[in-house]
């Protein structure tokens, strides 16, 4: 019985934190106020393991990053220096953006490529246009899982809807209690209150004997 309890509340966990999801990116504005950072080791590390492009050679990552934050959602820009193109002369920087969403912890990522920076062309990876408002604006919603924060995210979100569900239980049973009582019957049951110090009916202790 508790290990179905438990799958149930992390099934919730689990709805719930999709729900938080959609509504970090429908409600996220990424571009107002980018952020340009030096790039970290884990973001050059990152870039050059998720490069979709294995032909164009050795890659150079650049020196800094445009990073947008909003509530629940974020993004990070990172391009190559100059690279040759294999298909036509020329050189040309390949830039990646990585979109990360959820709370309390980044629980799913995408990524958007494009070979050529010069264009406007990108390819989408783990992705997709979701509307965001009934006006017809749309967001990017990030599909891939990241297991660390997918977890935490789950769990916590489990804990708190079984913990509000106790709570306001917990109240509503001490009103219905209290109503009880005022009209004159027993908080239990709500049996007519007699003589006896305890409740004919269900045997709780009505006042101390």
């Amino acid at each position: 019985m508790l290990g179905l309890r438990l799958v149930g509340w992390l099934m919730v966990g689990a709805a719930m934190n999709a729900g938080a999801v959609y509504l970090c990116v429908a409600g996220a504005v990424l571009g107002g106020d980018p952020q340009v950072r030096p790039t970290t080791a884990a973001q050059r590390a990152w870039f050059l393991e998720h490069v979709p492009y294995g032909d164009v050679g050795p890659i150079e990552v650049g020196p800094t990053t445009v990073r947008n934050v909003d509530f629940g959602m974020d993004s990070v820009r990172i391009s190559s220096l100059p690279v040759p193109r294999p298909d036509r002369p020329g050189r040309s920087a390949i830039e990646g953006v990585r979109y990360r969403a959820g709370w309390p912890l980044r629980c799913v990522d995408g990524v958007l490529w494009r070979r050529d920076a010069s264009t406007r062309r990108w390819e989408y990876r783990g992705l997709v246009w979701v509307p965001s408002n009934p006006w017809g604006r749309r967001a990017l919603l990030p599909l891939r899982p990241m297991w660390a924060g997918m977890a935490v995210n789950v769990v916590a979100a489990g804990v708190l809807a079984a913990t509000a569900v106790r709570v306001v239980t917990a109240i509503a049973q001490a009103m219905v209690r209290w109503v009880r009582r005022r009209r004159g019957r027993c908080p239990g049951c709500a049996y007519p209150i007699g003589a006896s110090a305890r409740c004919s009916e269900c045997g709780e202790a009505l006042r101390p004997a």
